[in-house]
């Protein structure tokens, strides 16, 4: 998909040295434009005519708004789950629930939970349910489910549960995407989804059999602000093939409430607005050094959040199999220690992830913040192949982790067809007692990145020095595609919210207004 281009108006504006004319920012990046640049966005040059006597805001306030815009822009861009609350289905089902920005899931049920074929069973209590917001908006809740089912030839696994959402808006929209599942030769992965009000409002179905059958979105036929929502899973390898599913999502958009439309607009018009001041003294950006910082800040704002990680010093490295033979790595204090490889396999005609081959790296990013970085994956499967590595890792820190971010490099991934990229990765208290041990204690978060969501984060409350990281990455080339995967991304660091905080206070004390004279 291209970018898409809108030209604005321009506004001439008398000035005490000339006239002026102002140009706004002309280009509005899509979704899919992964590098959306704000160098050159505004420019001033002379003109010949003009009206005196006005003046857009100060540039100082149209800072602001471009810092601010720049971080909506690009949590946008980089699509995420931000976890706000989670349980497991056992709890829910004994009368617990779930909220996300006033929205709350409960009345959760579960019915028939069935296997054929020696298949184990979906137990209730392994699978852990997190209610978040997509791109941390309050008018886009949803949950996402983790879970480890799985089914070879001849085998099946089925349950059934439903749900209740409340929420402060009418629901317009519901979707569901399998984010974390996968099919292998005839094998495949199913959910029927019902949302009902009074009567049926929206039915939605979604499988592995092509990749576009992942995701299915659908209107409620009536907006409502209370539905029940009625699930039907079913993981099967029929005769010849195998199947899994470690994650799905379900989410919902809520009507937008007309305070919030106005508060939008009242927004664009404070950023543009034309005053009448008692002496007009110049444009937006008044001269190159203004127009400058502009750029700077843009710049460093979505550098900030880029995959690449471009500010950034590595300072310790190993490969992985040293790492899993008692081998750690540290960077400002946080120690990354006893790592385990829990599971390492690939189906025929295919090799398995070689751990001597991951290079494990830590880095120290300019935000004080700490990354890992595993590189040289280099995991690749065609059609009718899987690749599947289960390890993880024990990190101590001297300042407490508030929150925990999984990413892949857009660049550094790819698929075609029925192709899927998955990690699913769970954050434990503490250390398993053995590689046998798969559930050591309660989780105190979730993550779940693949090639159709590249980013996820989620919030560790209370904050914690320690935990052990439990990361499966699932590389699948479907029934007719192919899936690759080069590096992946894990980030130690406090909430994104208090890193726009902190930029945006430093702003304010660097901005001085002037008086007007």
């Amino acid at each position: 998909m291209k970018s898409q281009y809108r030209n604005t108006k321009q506004l001439s504006v008398g000035t005490p040295t000339g006239n002026k004319t102002c140009t706004e920012i002309r280009r509005i990046p899509t979704n899919a434009d992964r590098s959306p640049s704000f160098l050159g966005a505004f420019e001033s040059r002379e003109t010949g005519w003009g009206m005196s006597g006005f003046q857009v805001v100060p540039w100082s306030q149209t800072l602001l708004a471009l810092v601010v815009g720049c971080v909506v822009l690009t949590s946008a861009t980089n699509a995420s789950f931000v976890v706000t609350s989670s349980d497991t289905l056992d709890i829910l089902s004994d009368g617990a629930s779930l909220t996300a920005a006033g929205t709350v899931f409960s009345m959760w049920t579960v019915g028939l939970s069935t296997s054929s074929g020696g298949a184990i069973p979906i137990d209730p209590a392994m699978v852990v349910v997190q209610a978040g917001l997509k791109n941390g908006q309050a008018n886009q809740p949803g949950v996402q489910f983790l879970l480890g089912a799985g089914a070879d030839l001849g085998q099946a696994v089925n349950v059934d549960f439903e749900y209740q959402v409340t929420s402060p808006l009418p629901i317009a929209s519901a979707s569901a995407l399998l984010d974390g599942a996968a099919g292998n030769l005839d094998g495949v992965v199913r959910l029927m989804e019902k949302i009902q009000g009074p009567g049926v409002l929206a039915a939605l179905a979604v499988n592995t059999d092509s990749l576009a059958n992942l995701f299915d979105q659908e209107l409620l036929t009536t907006p409502n602000t209370v539905v029940t929502v009625v699930n039907d899973l079913v993981v099967t390898g029929n005769a010849m093939g195998t199947a899994s599913v470690s994650s799905m999502f379900q989410l919902y958009e809520l009507v937008p409430e007309p305070s919030t439309i106005a508060m939008f607009l009242s927004g664009l018009l404070a950023v543009f607005v034309i005053r009448v001041p008692h002496r007009a003294h110049g444009l937006m950006c008044k001269n190159a050094i203004q127009r400058a910082a502009c750029a700077v800040i843009a710049v460093a704002v979505l550098a900030a959040s880029s995959p690449t990680r471009a500010s950034l010093v590595v300072v310790d490295s190993d490969t992985l199999e040293n790492l899993a033979a008692g081998a750690s790595l540290s960077a400002r204090g946080t120690v990354f220690s006893d790592f385990m490889i829990f599971h390492n396999s690939a189906t025929a005609g295919v090799s398995p992830i070689n751990p001597a081959n991951i290079v494990v790296e830590t880095c120290e990013e300019a935000d004080g913040s700490v990354s890992l970085h595993f590189l040289g994956l280099d995991a690749e499967a065609g059609s009718g192949q899987l690749l599947d590595l289960d390890f993880g890792f024990q990190v101590t820190s001297v300042a407490p982790i508030q929150a925990v971010e999984a990413k892949f490099d857009p660049s550094k991934i790819g698929v075609s067809g029925g192709g899927l990229v998955s990690m699913s990765e769970t954050l434990f208290l503490s250390m398993p007692n053995s590689l046998f041990d798969n559930f050591p204690g309660p989780p105190v978060g979730h993550l779940s990145i693949s090639s159709r969501e590249l980013m996820q984060s989620t919030m560790v409350a209370p904050p914690r020095n320690t935990m052990f990281v439990r990361k499966d990455l699932v590389v699948s080339g479907g029934l007719n595609g192919t899936a690759f995967v080069e590096d992946v991304w894990q980030n130690f660091v406090p909430e994104p919210s208090t890193f726009a905080l902190c930029g945006l206070g430093t702003i304010g004390i660097l901005i001085r207004r002037r008086p007007n004279g």
